[in-house]
């Protein structure tokens, strides 16, 4: 009998060893799957919020462990719109909530001047009115799935706002929450006078990869974010998943080639 029938056979006959080994393997692999899926799921969704409202890049607080945390002073959006080749810059406030059950619903703080430049898809209703302030409005997804139409209430950290709007826009994150003011938002959530990242959009025929470099020394406390690969220097949660991703491959490959060494062993 030659060596690999018989490695063939071992297989057959230590049957436990082996049922072990292809389970070890298989959900190594079916993690690695959803990681996989999560991960990208979030880099298109991270492209999307990137380019909102058209932008070429996205400016934030550089070296912020998440982009949630980062604080830009929300003067700097002016200031950087006054920068050579800069077509417009908006400041938007990012505020986590928890609506219902779900402890993660996306709030956006807007001025609402800025709203008419954006390229909001609206379904139903108007877009929040200038010096308005306990409006909302709330994206196609978000209003599915928790029921929502204009009329209603949406509680913000515990204060009601009316929705008078309903939207649609491709990137995930903002069709899945909702939009407010920027001045209410930023109190209820106590950060006055910032915002979270700055959308640029530069002049026609200006290359945004210059002016980007222009942002960053002038306002060396902050990164302009042109790709989802540049992520990191705002938000470490793509290193993370990165990191989680290659551990369970490199185990699930170790599971695989201890129990065909084991087997191979057992066979001599």
């Amino acid at each position: 009998m030659s060596f690999w029938a018989l490695v063939l056979k071992n297989l057959f006959r230590q049957r436990v060893r082996t049922a072990l080994t292809i389970l070890g393997i298989a959900v190594g692999m079916t993690i690695i799957v959803a990681l996989g899926a999560i991960t990208e799921g979030l880099r298109a969704s991270s492209t999307g919020f990137i380019r909102a409202g058209g932008a070429d890049f996205l400016v934030a607080q550089d070296g912020a462990s998440d982009l949630s945390f980062s604080a830009v002073p929300a003067e700097d959006a002016e200031r950087i719109a006054a920068l050579p080749g800069v077509e417009r810059a908006i400041g938007t406030l990012l505020e986590v909530s928890e609506l219902g059950e779900n402890p993660y619903f996306l709030v956006f703080g807007y001025e609402p001047v800025a709203l008419s430049r954006e390229p909001l898809e609206l379904t139903a209703g108007r877009l929040i009115a200038p010096g308005a302030g306990r409006e909302a409005m709330i994206g196609s997804r978000a209003a599915a799935d928790l029921g929502l139409a204009v009329g209603d209430t949406l509680p913000v950290d515990g204060e009601p706002f009316e929705i008078v709007g309903l939207y649609r826009v491709e990137d995930q994150f903002r069709d899945g929450g909702a939009i407010v003011p920027l001045r209410p938002l930023q109190e209820l959530s106590a950060r006055q006078d910032v915002v979270t990242a700055i959308h640029v959009t530069v002049d026609p025929g200006t290359d945004p990869d210059e002016v980007a470099a222009t942002v960053e020394r002038e306002f060396p406390q902050t990164a302009a974010i042109s790709t989802v690969d540049e992520y990191s220097k705002v938000d470490q949660g793509f290193e993370i998943l990165d990191a989680a991703n290659l551990a369970i491959s490199v185990l699930a490959i170790g599971i695989g080639a201890i129990g065909v060494m084991n087997t191979m062993i057992m066979s001599v």
